[in-house]
């Protein structure tokens, strides 16, 4: 049987995105998280910096994620979080719980300068 819920999303048309904020749970927090909605994605991955707000650790701490990743600029350093994590709809309502969760160890290009990878604009 196949359950309707309705999420209201924010549609980016400059970028072309589509966004949901929706609150996510791990150990008891939680923390409210804006999804990108990737139709194309095979799995759900959170970002670094929403990471690290729910599980409460670096995400350079984090575990190795045993498996391969790649993304656009080749393979990339994914970590992930392990426990029982749940996405839930506006109403409360569980949409998907994780056993694991990864997330993926931001790298930048910085010509040798010192930086913040948590700036804004970067």
């Amino acid at each position: 049987m196949i359950r309707m819920v309705r999420i209201e999303g924010i549609i980016d048309r400059h970028r072309r995105r589509v966004y949901l904020s929706l609150p996510v749970i791990f150990k008891g927090k939680a923390v409210m998280i804006n999804f990108v909605v990737d139709t194309g994605a095979f799995s759900t991955s959170l970002g670094f910096s929403d990471a690290e707000k729910l599980s409460g650790m670096n995400v350079t701490e984090l575990p190795k994620y045993e498996r391969q990743v790649i993304g656009v600029g080749g393979n990339v350093d994914t970590r992930y979080i392990e426990g029982n994590v749940q996405i839930l709809a506006p109403n409360g309502e569980i949409l998907m719980a994780y056993d694991k969760i990864t997330t993926v160890v931001p790298r930048v290009k910085s010509g040798g300068k010192k930086i913040d990878i948590r700036d804004p604009r970067i």
